[in-house]
């Protein structure tokens, strides 16, 4: 049975705004939208969080590809993964 298809949160924290920039433009390439604000979470080495809003089904190969490609943007911008919801 497949799970139905759904918005999902992917988030990522970064220190710096123009690291979260950056990581932004990689995903545009990939003709996602990416949310940026100021992190006001319990982790003081981060000050900047961003959301890429994704339409499909939870724990789909889907899911997968994109999550790692959004992976590896982060990590060449110096930003950590934090999660999906």
């Amino acid at each position: 049975m497949t799970e139905p298809i759904r918005y999902i949160d992917f988030t990522f924290l970064f220190a710096e705004p123009d690291e979260a920039e950056a990581f932004a433009d990689d995903c545009a390439e990939l003709e996602y939208q990416v949310e940026i604000s100021e992190y006001d979470g319990d982790d003081d080495r981060y000050g900047w969080i961003a959301i890429v809003t994704l339409q499909m089904a939870p724990h789909s190969p889907p899911m997968t590809a994109a999550e790692v490609a959004m992976r590896g943007f982060a990590t060449r911008h110096g930003g950590r993964y934090a999660g999906w919801a």
